[in-house]
């Protein structure tokens, strides 16, 4: 792990900004099997039943350990799995990222963090990270969403509530010169490192894009993300008041 995140729901944007712009990110560049690949073509009730038992019998759901660049422990549940398979904007890269899930959650970075939106006393606090897969140069970009739960109250450890895929780029991406120490599975491949400005230019969902910071975004991004913020307050205000 290098350098710990600073970001915390105290920082304003503008030092949530300078924070991020020199941050670095490795992407992680996927590996897969004829499994995985034959699970890719399931429609969704039998994607998700077979990511089920796939993942119960590969050791998925447990408790992970320093995600990304945080402190951070987390368990990964049956229920987790089923709402990213619903938050994921194409369901069916989902077997890619689960199969890949633990090395995403290594190499994420720390993006925001805020209150929980219902209030809810038990949750001292929402982490959102981010991560990069490249899959036969498709980059998926990962949002990982942690509630940090208050023990003392639950008796509950902290969940990662989803790892979902919000958008899918086809690109081709020249590897930079720098690589980091933090090596794929059983020391197979060197992750190639970029800085966090350099990969924003292929995100364009507003589920990304509302805790990114308007100075590292275009006119185009800011414009998708003020749509998803007043979509976000519509949808809160329907909630608290049905």
């Amino acid at each position: 792990m290098g350098k710990l995140s600073i970001i915390n729901k105290n920082m304003t944007e503008e030092e949530r900004a300078e924070y991020l712009k020199e941050k670095e990110i490795s992407i992680v560049e996927a590996i897969s099997n004829d499994e995985i690949v034959e699970i890719m073509k399931y429609e969704i009730n039998l994607l998700q039943k077979t990511l089920i038992d796939y993942s119960k019998s590969n050791n998925i759901f447990k408790e992970y350990k320093d995600i990304g660049d945080t402190r951070l422990s987390a368990l990964f549940s049956v229920k987790n799995l089923k709402e990213s398979i619903h938050k994921s904007s194409d369901y069916k890269y989902m077997p890619t990222l689960i199969f890949n899930l633990s090395n995403i959650l290594k190499n994420s970075i720390k993006i925001e963090e805020h209150s929980d939106i219902k209030m809810d006393v038990n949750i001292n606090g929402i982490h959102e990270l981010l991560g990069f897969l490249l899959y036969e140069n498709n980059l998926l970009t990962v949002k990982t969403t942690i509630k940090e739960l208050d023990y003392s109250k639950t008796g509950v450890s902290n969940s990662i509530y989803t790892v979902a895929n919000f958008e899918i780029k086809k690109v081709v991406l020249s590897l930079p010169q720098t690589y980091n120490h933090n090596y794929m599975l059983e020391d197979r491949v060197a992750l190639p490192i970029y800085k966090l400005t350099q990969l924003l230019q292929y995100v364009n969902s507003g589920a990304i894009l509302k805790y990114i910071p308007n100075s590292l975004l275009n006119d185009k991004q800011i414009e998708i993300k003020n749509n998803a913020i007043l979509d976000f307050r519509i949808k809160h205000y329907k909630d608290i008041t049905t």
